[in-house]
């Protein structure tokens, strides 16, 4: 037995970082294209967006027996409950013709979330994060960096210059960033670690993140990548309880706040002090545009809303008008597709798992913080953030991890210390 559960780990952990490399492959086609001369996806014929979910359900098929619970390790009922009503809003959507390539993309992101969420008990997997997936990371990193050379292709085709004009959102390496949202992980369980080596590099992978995103431009995710370091440094405060830690950290605010506010770009600071209501003017136009047993139940996946004249427009409908599946503000996005119903059973499942857990905080292993710091930060950022998506893979992944852990076993909260 001990000997399967090896073998199981180790293909469960190669998988799941082909998982990774296979986003980040998908992400770099352009890339590659432009440094090699090859596009990989075009020489296979098959999409690369194919791959990940693939390689994510061999890690959860190869997951071992010996796993970070001793007892049950049922998906909790709202998560059943759930996964269930998805379903029943997959066929919804056939039913009354939504399009099929956008119900597609909806349930493959769905199970994402749900793999990941099962996943989570699997205790070589998050090792990996301290390891591995480490050097993963600084390579992507690097990736990133190589697309600030290059202009996005349908720019390149129209004759566009980003380096003329200075747009970085026009640049290959704009749209290759999601490659690197898996930093909150590898950095909050190297923050709470007990070995200081692995606490003193901590905050590289936080410092490539938030350059890049400041570079960009970005407003949410730079204030996103602070409020983890914030909320992670109140949280070890409050474990413990130490008066010389206490003083450290807050001398160690004030001096991250000072860099932090010398590296803002004066474009970046122009942003912040503009008003855009785009996003909440989207939501309102939403909301009218659905029938009142469409408020209650949603569209079903692959359902759009018309979009009035400066919207966002995803594409056109067979009626001519602008229409989107998509929504720019997170938390209205469950309504669309599944109404108030599942609107409240995912924001229900979030907030009932954070308020538990943080009653329990000074329990928790250091993947039980990085769980319960990813969840409350990101959770409140999809108020002013888009929804999960294809194009958000590693945020798909940790949202599903960091609800897993803190819903499995009550027990053995500090099981994995190494």
């Amino acid at each position: 037995m001990l000997r399967k559960n090896y073998n199981y780990e180790k293909k469960s952990s190669t998988y799941f970082i082909l998982f990774i490399l296979s986003v980040g492959l998908h992400k770099s086609d352009y890339l590659i294209l432009q440094l090699t001369g090859i596009s990989i996806q075009s020489t296979i014929g098959v999409s690369l967006l194919s791959f990940p979910l693939i390689f994510l359900v061999l890690s959860y098929y190869y997951r071992p027996a010996r796993n970070i619970n001793t007892g049950k390790n049922e998906d909790s009922l709202l998560m059943k409950i759930i996964f269930f009503y998805v379903n029943i809003l997959l066929f919804y959507g056939l039913i009354v013709k939504n399009d099929v390539t956008i119900i597609f993309l909806e349930y493959w992101t769905g199970m994402i979330v749900l793999l990941s969420y099962k996943i989570s008990k699997s205790e070589n997997l998050w090792l990996l994060f301290e390891s591995k997936l480490k050097v993963i990371f600084l390579i992507f990193s690097v990736l990133v960096f190589l697309g600030n050379g290059y202009t996005q292709v349908h720019l390149m085709e129209d004759g566009y210059d980003a380096f003329e004009t200075g747009t970085t959102t026009a640049l290959v390496s704009y749209n290759m960033a999601p490659i690197l949202d898996f930093w909150p992980f590898v950095f909050l369980l190297s923050f709470f670690n007990k070995k200081i080596k692995y606490r003193i590099l901590a905050l590289v992978p936080l410092i490539i993140y938030l350059a890049f995103q400041l570079f960009f431009l970005k407003r949410a995710p730079s204030v996103r990548a602070i409020s983890f370091l914030i909320l992670a440094m109140i949280i070890k405060m409050k474990i413990s309880g130490n008066s010389n830690a206490i003083i450290k950290q807050f001398f160690a605010f004030i001096v991250i706040g000072v860099l932090v506010s010398l590296a803002i770009p004066k474009a970046l600071l122009d942003r912040f002090e503009t008003k855009d209501s785009a996003r909440q003017d989207e939501a309102k136009v939403m909301l009218t545009h659905l029938s009142p047993l469409e408020i209650i139940i949603g569209k079903g996946l692959g359902g759009t809303y018309y979009v009035e004249q400066g919207g966002i427009v995803q594409s056109i409908n067979e009626e001519g008008r602008a229409i989107s599946a998509n929504m720019h503000i997170g938390a209205f996005y469950p309504i669309l597709k599944g109404g108030l119903l599942l609107f409240f059973l995912i924001f229900y499942h979030i907030l009932s798992t954070v308020f538990r857990n943080i009653k329990r905080v000074q329990k928790l292993s250091k993947e039980g913080l990085a769980s319960l710091i990813f969840l409350i930060v990101y959770s409140v950022f999809r108020l002013i953030e888009g929804p999960i998506s294809p194009g958000s893979i590693f945020d798909a992944l940790l949202f599903g991890m960091s609800l897993g852990y803190l819903n499995r076993n009550k027990t053995n909260f500090k099981k994995i210390t190494k």
